[in-house]
């Protein structure tokens, strides 16, 4: 699925449900970079 076809998605949501489709996009995103960071750099250089 596209950014693009995401956003529109998002849009069409009422504010609660769109919101919390952004919460869990972003922690999932921060998540991935959480672990990538661990997996290269280990947990003492975070």
């Amino acid at each position: 699925m596209s950014k693009k076809h995401m956003q529109t998605n998002f849009k069409d949501l009422p504010y609660a449900e769109r919101g919390l489709k952004y919460a869990l996009s972003t922690k999932a995103i921060l998540g991935k970079n959480l672990m990538g960071t661990t997996q290269k750099k280990g947990t003492l250089k975070l």
